[in-house]
C-alpha cells in the first residue's frame, strides 16, 4: 500500500461515520489526521475528483452559507473496501 492509499484510507474511514448522513469540514479532518489544512484540502479534493467524495454546501439556520463539508459516495465506499483489503 502506497503512503497516498494509507492517507485515503484513513480519510475515507473518518468520512464512513455517519455514511450519507454527514459531511465534514477540513478542520475536522486536520484534527483526526494530523494533517495541516493543505494536506488535507489536497487529498479530499483528489477523493472528491476520483469521485470517491462529494462536497455538501453547508448553510447556518438562517440559509446563509456558511462553507462546505466532505462526505463519502457510494463509489468511494467500494474504493474504501478495496483499500481495506489491500491492507491486509
Amino acid at each position: 500500500m502506497t503512503p497516498v492509499e494509507q492517507i485515503e484510507l484513513k480519510l475515507l474511514n473518518l468520512m464512513c461515520i455517519g455514511y450519507d448522513e454527514i459531511s465534514y469540514s477540513f478542520v475536522y479532518f486536520e484534527k483526526e489526521t494530523g494533517m495541516d489544512r493543505e494536506q488535507v484540502r489536497g487529498h479530499i479534493r483528489s477523493l472528491r475528483n476520483r469521485g470517491y467524495a462529494k462536497q455538501e454546501p453547508w448553510v447556518n439556520d438562517d440559509l446563509i452559507p456558511a462553507g462546505s463539508g466532505y462526505g463519502l459516495t457510494a463509489k468511494g465506499k467500494e474504493y474504501l473496501q478495496k483499500l481495506k483489503e489491500k491492507q491486509q
